[in-house]
């Protein structure tokens, strides 16, 4: 592969090509031709140029009308160049330079966010980085955990597209970013991963990042986030133990490999270093050579980064990317309608943007609504007004797990702080704490041990539809909202006043019987098709069996 630069925007690597052999002089292309084309180009206002050298041998022409360097202006975050190579006997190549103005285009600019196109110095196309302004926003947010998965069924060369999310105060999974690597080598994976270094605030305040078993992005992931601590999912070690360790490859029979994929899946999942050690001592009394040299090359050096009672990092309590898996499934479904880079793009915009939607919802009930909790402390109450409720069920565990204790093990652990596997990994009070300070008197609630991600408020100031509120009520009643003339509203106003209104219509539809369903469903339609060839519509009364939609 050719060397890859940047320039100066670090928005596209363009060809930097230049050949200055040929043929062709100045008299040659002079002519009464060429004086039309001159005399047209004038009269558009555009520009035509011809390179010559000393000599008066042509080495290039150079053309772009009016409506073209409009369009650039327009549409410049993304260029597609090609060479049409059939352009005489010589086969000159002839560059064809253009961007993209479809709907796919105008969102990653009306969004203010960032599309990036990596190719090489022969204009093949080898990455693509994707993040909008939300997603900018929610890596900032909660930047402490990432989860870097791969989506590989993207095209007839499983192209793979890496999803980089994270969890939100609510425990819900955020998509941050999304890379495309058309080639998988370290050189490739390292520019493409490096955008989201560039684009990305507080990158030194990510902790943890959660991936699969791909060695050149974990390398790639580690020069970028130094300070970081990695972990293998679970479940891809797993995968690879099966994978890895069968019969053909390793010599055994089939109940041998059942007995050691055990071994190896207790390892996993081993509580501290002398479980560890001991289950290692399993696996070497199994007396097969090929298994123990294949663990010991390439899984025991880096036991921290999957045994899970070796793990000391911040996780928020995740152990595994399920946290991404239904967002995945998602993505999934739009990948595989793979048929060009646009409308690959596109169709991603279209998910992520549904996601959001759904979040929304979910995230609206969850600020304008004080869950009951029946036979609950003045301290649970007080939690619970405090944390979202994703959070606030872990803490409740740690509540009820408390009064079953007589004694604390643990020698670090005191009234505010402990070194426990939970308070370290979710930054949450545990059942060490609640058991101490109880002990000593102490009210069981308190802030200190709270990690601020946590709080309803933090969520509030967080969330894109409060984002510009001062307050939230928990006794808000959903209203109609009319739109007055004269106001002038920024696209998120715009899109958070829709949004509200679209999940007021999508919660009362889901309610519906399936025949009623269906006819407001069709409606919905009608309005989304209208709304996207421009016309204007209105709605009339009419029969059940009639159209109801109607554009002007």
């Amino acid at each position: 592969m050719a060397n890859k630069t940047v320039d100066g925007t670090g928005n596209i690597l363009r060809l930097s090509n230049h050949n200055t052999k040929t043929a062709m002089t100045l008299e040659q292309l002079q002519g009464p031709a060429l004086d039309a084309i001159a005399a047209q180009v004038r009269s558009t206002g555009g520009t035509m140029e011809v390179l010559v050298t000393m000599d008066n041998a042509v080495v290039g022409v150079f053309y772009q009308d009016e409506e073209m360097k409009s369009t650039f202006t327009n549409y410049a975050e993304v260029l597609f160049v090609d060479a049409i190579r059939r352009t005489g006997e010589k086969r000159t190549p002839l560059h064809v330079v253009a961007t993209e103005d479809s709907n796919g285009e105008a969102q990653v600019r009306s969004t203010g966010g960032t599309m990036e196109v990596l190719v090489t110095m022969d204009n093949a196309v080898v990455g693509v980085f994707y993040q909008d302004e939300e997603m900018k926003s929610t890596f900032t947010n909660y930047a402490e955990v990432l989860f870097v998965n791969a989506i590989r069924r993207t095209g007839e060369k499983r192209t793979p597209l890496h999803v980089v999310a994270t969890e939100d105060s609510n425990g819900e999974a955020q998509v941050v970013a999304l890379l495309l690597c058309v080639e998988e080598d370290e050189e490739t994976v390292r520019a493409v991963f490096q955008r989201l270094w560039v684009h990305c605030d507080q990158t030194d305040k990510t902790q943890t990042i959660v991936t699969d078993r791909d060695c050149i992005v974990r390398k790639v992931l580690g020069e970028i986030f130094p300070s970081a601590e990695q972990i293998i999912c679970p479940f891809y070690v797993l995968q690879s133990f099966k994978r890895d360790v069968t019969m053909d490859k390793m010599g055994i029979s089939s109940q041998q490999r059942a007995h050691l994929l055990k071994i190896l899946r207790s390892m996993c999942f081993a509580n501290d270093e002398e479980d560890y050690g001991k289950k290692l001592e399993a696996l070497e009394a199994t007396l097969c050579p090929k298994v123990l040299d294949y663990f010991l090359s390439n899984w025991h050096d880096v036991r921290a980064e999957w045994v899970q009672g070796l793990q000391q990092t911040t996780r928020l309590g995740n152990r595994t990317t399920n946290r991404v898996e239904s967002v995945n499934q998602k993505i999934t479904m739009a990948v595989l309608r793979y048929e060009s880079l646009p409308q690959l793009f596109e169709d991603l915009m279209v998910v992520t943007m549904g996601l959001r939607i759904e979040r929304d919802q979910r995230a609206t009930a969850v600020l304008m609504k004080t869950s009951t909790i029946p036979n609950s402390t003045e301290d649970e109450l007080n939690f619970c007004k405090l944390l979202t409720p994703y959070a606030f069920k872990g803490v409740s565990q740690q509540l009820n797990a408390a009064k079953t204790m007589t004694t604390v093990e643990d020698p670090t652990a005191s009234c505010e702080s402990c070194t426990c596997r939970f308070a370290r990994s979710v930054q949450l009070p545990c059942r060490h704490i609640f058991f101490l300070r109880k002990q000593n008197g102490f009210p069981l609630f308190f802030t200190k041990g709270v990690a601020a991600r946590w709080t309803r408020d933090y969520y509030q100031q967080a969330c894109r539809l409060f984002a510009d509120s001062d307050e939230v009520s928990a006794s808000v009643e959903m209203c109609d909202i009319s739109v007055t003339g004269g106001r002038t509203l920024s696209q998120v106003q715009k899109y958070r006043e829709v949004s509200t209104l679209l999940l007021q219509v999508s919660a009362r539809i889901a309610g519906l019987a399936m025949t009623k369903y269906e006819r407001y469903l069709d409606v919905i339609k009608q309005l989304r098709d209208a709304v996207e060839k421009g016309q204007d519509v209105c709605l009339a009364d009419s029969e059940p069996d009639s159209k109801a939609l109607l554009p002007w």
